[in-house]
């Protein structure tokens, strides 16, 4: 079937008032059986599917919208992929995000997770903004080795400072203030680079 707009698939929701187009409930009682959603693909025919290789397209979802002449232009889409050598069991996979520039009716991959967990992110100015919800923290970053918290990064507004601390032995080793002061083992600066230590820490310069 071909709708209003020139979309040819075997399933089509069109509402074209207030409301809601598709919902998808379950009620069980388990704590893992969630409403769900299955995309799967093969190669090969339905009647004989074979396996899938690395790189193929598992599933897209895409986010149009009527640009005065049709539905054609995309503004973001969701791509599965396959992101390795599958085999029985064994299905590696990577997730990208897309996003439409100004003036484009193309998506341009903006972010990927691959099938180790590393996610990349791409814009033109290669900017990742962190910010926070409340009034004096500023952006951070956390850095664990599995559950254990090993550094961060912070910038906070409260005291105008930029925080590098060693979280697993719970100590600030950078500061950076906009006054233009910088403490290393010194959260409290008092000129250009100040430099802290405890007991026999302190700073030593060899040749």
């Amino acid at each position: 079937q071909t709708a209003s707009e020139g979309s040819n698939s075997n399933l089509q929701v069109r509402e074209d008032g207030f409301g809601r187009n598709v919902e998808i409930f379950r009620s069980y009682n388990s704590a893992a059986t969630p409403a769900r959603i299955r995309f799967s693909n093969s190669r090969g025919t339905a009647a004989s599917p074979t396996i899938v290789a690395s790189g193929d397209m598992l599933a897209e979802i895409r986010f149009n919208g009527y640009d005065g002449t049709n539905y054609d232009s995309q503004a973001a889409k969701i791509l599965a992929s396959v992101d390795g050598t599958p085999g029985e069991n064994d299905m590696p996979g990577r997730l990208a995000f897309f996003t439409t520039a100004d003036g484009s009716s193309t998506p341009t991959e903006r972010l990927r997770i691959d099938s180790s967990g590393v996610a990349k992110f791409e814009n033109p100015t290669g900017t990742l903004i962190i910010s926070s919800t409340t009034g004096n923290d500023g952006g951070r970053i956390l850095l664990r080795e599995t559950t254990v918290d090993a550094w961060s990064i912070d910038s906070t507004r409260a005291n105008a400072s930029f925080i590098i601390t060693d979280e697993y032995n719970s100590r600030e080793v950078f500061r950076a203030t906009n006054t233009g002061l910088t403490g290393i083992r010194n959260n409290t600066p008092n000129g250009i680079l100040d430099i802290g230590g405890v007991g026999t820490d302190g700073l030593i310069v060899r040749t």
